[in-house]
C-alpha cells in the first residue's frame, strides 16, 4: 500500500472496477469497513458498511493500493486523480497520539489529534517544554509530474522553526515556513516535481516551550 497500511486502509475487499478511456485503463479498488473499523470505543461514525474507493496500480504483476482521501475519475481519459494523502483530515479515529497512516519522529508525545478542526478533528503540535517533532507520509507508485501540497493551519507563531515539507524521491526538498501567528485558518501551499514515482510529505516543528501548531485538510494532488 501507499502510504503504508497493514490492513489495506481498514478495508475488506469487495471488487475492482476498470475505467477505460482514451489515454489508459485505470482500476478502482472497492472495499468496505465494518462498523467497528476504528476499534475499541470508537465505532465507525456513519454506521454499518462504510464503503471506500481507492486507486489500484500495478508494477508488472505487483499491485499497490493507494490510500487516497478523495478520488476523482475521468471517464473520458480513464485517468484517476484526487487527494493522495491518507487520513488527510485526521478523522479515521477519535483523538489519538498515533493518527493512522502517518509516521512520527522525534518528540512523539508533542503530536496528537483533537477536536476543533475546520470541520472535525485537527492535528496539533504542543508541549509544555521544548520539543522537536516530525510527522510524515511516504508514497510510491505516484504518476510522475508536478504536485501541489497544501494544508490549513492555526499557529502561535513562536516556534524556533515550523515547516511544511515535500520531498520528491531522488529530488530536492521543498518547504515553506509555518512559523507565523494564525488565529484563523490559513492555507499554506508548496509544489514539487515527482520523477520516479516516490515522494514524502511532512510537517516539522522545532518548538519552544508552550508553542503550538494545528493542521487540517492536508491535500496532495497532481497538477
Amino acid at each position: 500500500t501507499s502510504p503504508a497500511s497493514y490492513d489495506s486502509f481498514n478495508m475488506q475487499f469487495d471488487f475492482i472496477i476498470p475505467i477505460t478511456g482514451t489515454e489508459t485503463t485505470s482500476y478502482i479498488y472497492a472495499g468496505d469497513r465494518y462498523t467497528s473499523f476504528q476499534g475499541g470505543a470508537n465505532p465507525a461514525p456513519t454506521g454499518n458498511g462504510r464503503n471506500a474507493w481507492m486507486p489500484l496500480t500495478f508494477s508488472g504483476d505487483t499491485p499497490t493500493l493507494h490510500g487516497f482521501s478523495d478520488l476523482t475519475i475521468s471517464l473520458a481519459t480513464g485517468r484517476l486523480g484526487g487527494n493522495a494523502a491518507a487520513n488527510a483530515r485526521f478523522e479515521n479515529e477519535g483523538p489519538t497520539q498515533a493518527p493512522s497512516y502517518w509516521q512520527e519522529w522525534g518528540t512523539t508525545d508533542a503530536m496528537f489529534t483533537q477536536t476543533g478542526g475546520v470541520s472535525g478533528n485537527r492535528l496539533t503540535f504542543w508541549k509544555g517544554s521544548t520539543y522537536e517533532s516530525y510527522i510524515y507520509q511516504s508514497f510510491t507508485g505516484l504518476r510522475n509530474g508536478t504536485y501541489t501540497l497544501s494544508i490549513q493551519m492555526l499557529s502561535s507563531g513562536n516556534h524556533d522553526s515550523a515547516l511544511l515539507v515535500g520531498k520528491p524521491g531522488g529530488g530536492t526538498e521543498v518547504n515553506t515556513s509555518l512559523n507565523s501567528v494564525a488565529n484563523n485558518w490559513v492555507t499554506k501551499t508548496i509544489t514539487f516535481s515527482v520523477t520516479n514515482g516516490a515522494a514524502e510529505i511532512g510537517l516539522y516543528v522545532d518548538g519552544t516551550a508552550g508553542s503550538w501548531l494545528s493542521i487540517d485538510n492536508v491535500t496532495l494532488t497532481r497538477n
